[in-house]
C-alpha cells in the first residue's frame, strides 16, 4: 500500500526539478513519433493495396477481347500509330499499359487503374462506343480471374 504512494510522490518531485516545459517537450516528441509511426504504417498498407491486381499481359488480353478479338479490324484498338501486324499492336498496347501504370501513381483523380487507362486509351469523348470500353475490359478481366480460379 505504501509503495503506490511513493511512485506518484517521486513523479511530483521530478516534475518540480525539470519543470513543465520539459514535460511538454517530451509529450510533443512522443506525439510526433506516434504520428510518424502511423504514417509509415499507412504508407506501407497503401503500397500493399496499390499493388497490381492484374498483370500487363492480362490487361492486354482483356483489351484484345474487348476490342473484338480475332475478328477485329484494328487489333487491340490501336489507332494512334500505324502497326504492321497483331504482334506489333500488342507491343504498343503493352507499352501503353506500362506507361500508364507510372502515370496512374502520379495522379489522384482516379482510384481504379482500368478507369484511368480507359480515359487515356479509349476516351469517351472520342467515340460513342468508347463509353463501354471500361465495362468490357473489366468483364474480360473478371472472366479471366474466374477461369484462373477454376483452373482452366
Amino acid at each position: 500500500m505504501l509503495e503506490t504512494y511513493i511512485v506518484p510522490l517521486k513523479l511530483k518531485e521530478k516534475v518540480k526539478q525539470i519543470g513543465y516545459s520539459e514535460i511538454d517537450r517530451v509529450r510533443q516528441l512522443r506525439f510526433w513519433r506516434i504520428i510518424a509511426f502511423v504514417g509509415w504504417i499507412l504508407f506501407f498498407v497503401s503500397l500493399g493495396l496499390a499493388r497490381a491486381e492484374y498483370t500487363n499481359d492480362q490487361i492486354a488480353d482483356a483489351i484484345y477481347l474487348a476490342e473484338g478479338g480475332a475478328r477485329a479490324k484494328v487489333p487491340y484498338g490501336i489507332l494512334s500509330v500505324k502497326v504492321k501486324d497483331e504482334a506489333e499492336a500488342r507491343r504498343v498496347c503493352l507499352n501503353t499499359i506500362r506507361n500508364n501504370r507510372i502515370r496512374f501513381t502520379k495522379q489522384n483523380k482516379y482510384t481504379d487503374f482500368i478507369e484511368f487507362l480507359g480515359s487515356r486509351y479509349c476516351p469517351v469523348l472520342a467515340h460513342k462506343l468508347n463509353r463501354n470500353w471500361v465495362k468490357n475490359v473489366k468483364y474480360w478481366l473478371a472472366t479471366y480471374k474466374k477461369l484462373a480460379r477454376e483452373g482452366r
